[in-house]
């Protein structure tokens, strides 16, 4: 896959800078959020490869604006296996393993949008076919993170979340 240009890279660095989010103060709340929307879009209009939105969900998952973001860019035409892949990872989904139920994620106020995110994304993965993968995403050397042992400390043999073995593999 070829390298990203100087207006990928630009694109990039607007989404990950929060140069789309609107916050005018003293104007409706309501009114922010459906102008940030619409920046948004139009920042992904211009998205121009699957290498260049499966960046900017890499960069993204890093920072504070997985919540407003994260799911519009994994709706995208672009978006490929891996980038799904990566997006299921950063979200640190082993985590959630250390429960016995849901119940109990709940009483400790976890269950939340990211939780939402990981169950549909985990979904969506499995039930996709990984051979029309055009990217590639290791969750067992992300930068050297292996995401598959994050939080195994915390791992509950009887916990009711099981992470499929089918997303522990590289693609």
């Amino acid at each position: 896959m070829s390298a990203l240009t100087p207006e990928q890279r630009e694109r990039i660095a607007i989404l990950v800078s929060y140069e789309w989010v609107c916050d005018i103060e003293g104007q409706p709340h309501d009114e922010n959020e459906r102008q940030s929307d619409e920046n948004l879009a139009h920042l992904l209009s211009k998205c121009e490869s699957a290498l260049e939105l499966h960046e900017m969900v890499l960069e993204i998952s890093k920072g504070d604006c997985w919540e407003d973001a994260g799911r519009v860019l994994l709706n995208h035409p672009f978006c490929d296996y891996a980038t799904w892949l990566a997006a299921f990872w950063r979200l640190a989904p082993s985590w959630f393993e250390q429960f016995v139920d849901e119940s109990e994620l709940m009483q400790h106020g976890y269950h939340d949008k990211r939780w939402d995110f990981i169950r549909k994304a985990e979904a969506w993965l499995c039930s996709s076919d990984r051979s029309s993968a055009q990217l590639h995403f290791d969750p067992t050397n992300d930068d050297g993170i292996d995401w598959t042992r994050e939080y195994s400390d915390r791992y509950h043999p009887e916990g009711f979340y099981k992470i499929p073995d089918i997303l522990k593999q590289p693609i």
